[in-house]
């Protein structure tokens, strides 16, 4: 079973989102948080959704472009 929640740090490892960037979406509310003692958790079905609803990258390239630098 996996946790309900994951901790900053763990969220940040998974995600690849620095950990001051994860306290930035979690004061926006673009992540879903609680406070358990001291310690900040995020909740991971919300994370996965959040996750899941970027966009996809967009990579214009060029061989054309590249040969010419």
């Amino acid at each position: 079973m996996q946790p309900l929640y994951l901790t900053v740090r763990e969220f940040s490892e998974v995600s690849r989102v620095c950990r001051a960037k994860v306290y930035f979406l979690l004061a926006d509310g673009h992540l879903k948080g609680i406070k358990l003692g001291g310690k900040t958790l995020i909740d991971r079905e919300h994370a996965e959704a959040w996750l899941k609803s970027r966009p996809p990258v967009d990579i214009k390239y060029s061989p054309a472009k590249r040969a010419a630098a």
